[in-house]
């Protein structure tokens, strides 16, 4: 989250799939300025987002969308009983499940480039990126925040297959030092904390980062 406020700059547009009430979407828009799309496709928590939004007077530098990402366009059935941990549903998931819009965020961005990305999908990350070419594509696009906790599992994606793909756009795996401000790039994803930073143009992050404003967290200046 440290990265986002020290990289984030108030002209660039922030993409947070699987906003969920949307931390990290007001991080990005509150704290630092930018511009944010926000996915999200439980009913219920995607009125939790908009109040979010609404509480923290971001509305005008908000779009919130009621859309599941995934490969094609179409529907999908999702989870809707099982909080930050929805999903989309399998057979086994019972009957709390609710029918939600699929679309390619190729197709949900358009001709319209994103800076960075954070995307927290329980497990349908790979289904997600196979209908994000252009969008991984973008020169552009700076990095992404991506969770990685085998739950991809479920519908026959591993966390190796996810970073493949990553990896095969150009974008590599890093640990970021929020007190120092400094990259350390990584042998592979970060299975210990979960999510992974995975950037492409590490100098131009850099320079972001060197000239970003502190912000101030719990009284101390980082």
């Amino acid at each position: 989250m440290m990265f986002l406020a020290h990289v984030l700059r108030p002209s660039d547009l922030f993409v947070d799939i699987g906003a969920n009430v949307g931390v990290y979407t007001v991080l990005a828009s509150a704290v630092t300025g930018a511009r944010s799309i926000a996915f999200e496709p439980i009913p219920t928590t995607y009125e939790e987002l908009n109040r979010n939004i609404a509480l923290n007077n971001i509305g005008d530098r908000v779009e919130t969308r009621r859309v599941c990402l995934g490969s094609s366009n179409g529907t999908v059935r999702m989870t809707a009983n099982q909080g930050g941990l929805n999903h989309v549903a399998m057979d086994q998931d019972g009957d709390a499940t609710v029918e939600t819009q699929v679309m390619r965020l190729d197709d949900a961005l358009g001709a319209v480039p994103c800076q960075f990305i954070k995307i927290d999908a329980e497990g349908y990350e790979a289904e997600i990126f196979s209908g994000a070419a252009t969008v991984l594509g973008n020169p552009e696009l700076l990095g992404l925040i991506v969770e990685l906790n085998d739950a991809g599992l479920r519908y026959g994606h591993t966390n190796e297959a996810v970073h493949e793909m990553l990896t095969g756009y150009g974008f590599g795996p890093f640990h970021y030092d929020a007190r120092m401000r400094s990259l350390r790039p990584l042998p592979t994803f970060n299975a210990n904390s979960l999510n992974t930073l995975y950037l492409r143009d590490t100098t131009k992050v850099m320079d972001r980062i060197a000239t970003a404003p502190a912000v101030s967290v719990r009284g101390q200046a980082i």
